[in-house]
């Protein structure tokens, strides 16, 4: 993008992801919330997956980047599954973008290792989708048995298997953070990668009004994107996202049960 520093930094653009995932979050899980939240509420992933594939590719150490992801991921499973086991409720939980993000960048490094002349790197790539394959082939064959498999095992799987089926938004989005990552420079590219996005959505949906908006709404992520000026913003918040994002659901999460339950007025 623009590395002029008119237009949005990445601080301003993570924080508007924030506040429209909130929106969208609030619909989720408290009773009474407006539905056009959810609509503001579509803007959110693509920024956050752009953002994330742009520092992907400039962090210092793509490994601990994954295994960052991966841990997050892992945790953020483990406590909505404890969450809901505490705190029953019809709405579920199943918020996890980190998990989303981690295996967009596990392909993409798959991807960029395979295209490395050295041969010992194209066999680590190769290693790596294959391992992307096992692991969905692994959730498809226990959650297609899931009355033949323990309960435990099910909840195991899917808290250390993050692939392109179980992760929130499932494959389609994690197509989108891959285009993203060799798109990112090309205004023409984003715009392409959010518009196929966008059609894949329309076509899945039944055409009605609400749906198009919803559709709209995604691909309007495309503005605040292009705006981006290819700097990063305020780096004392580097952590603030993967501290809000597991809170905040969390928080949104009990205070609906509360509403519920009539603990809470």
């Amino acid at each position: 993008m623009n590395t002029k520093h008119r237009g949005a930094n990445g601080f301003q653009l993570k924080l508007l992801a924030l506040i429209t995932m909130t929106m969208d979050h609030i619909a989720v899980y408290l009773p009474g919330a407006p539905d056009w939240f959810h609509y503001a509420g579509r803007l959110a992933a693509p920024i956050f997956l752009y953002l994330c594939m742009e520092g992907f590719f400039y962090t210092h150490s793509r490994t601990r980047h994954l295994a960052r992801m991966y841990i997050l991921s892992s945790l953020m499973k483990a406590g909505s599954l404890a969450l809901c086991l505490t705190l029953p409720r019809g709405t579920g939980l199943t918020n996890d973008i980190f998990s989303t993000m981690f295996v967009s960048c596990w392909i993409v490094q798959g991807m960029e290792l395979i295209r490395s002349p050295e041969g010992r790197r194209k066999r680590q790539g190769m290693l790596m989708l294959a391992g992307t394959a096992a692991a969905t082939a692994a959730f498809l064959l226990v959650y297609s048995n899931f009355e033949r498999v323990p309960l435990n095992l099910l909840r195991l799987v899917n808290i250390l298997l993050p692939n392109p089926i179980s992760c929130e938004g499932v494959f389609v989005i994690v197509i989108l953070g891959v285009l993203f990552y060799y798109t990112r420079r090309s205004r023409l590219g984003i715009v392409l990668s959010l518009g196929a996005l966008s059609a894949v959505y329309l076509l899945a949906l039944p055409l009605e009004l609400p749906n198009v908006i919803y559709v709209l709404c995604i691909f309007a992520a495309v503005i605040p994107i292009l705006l981006y000026n290819g700097t990063p913003g305020a780096h004392r918040c580097k952590y603030l996202f993967y501290l809000y994002y597991p809170a905040h659901v969390y928080i949104l999460y009990s205070a609906g049960w509360l509403v519920e339950n009539r603990l809470f007025p």
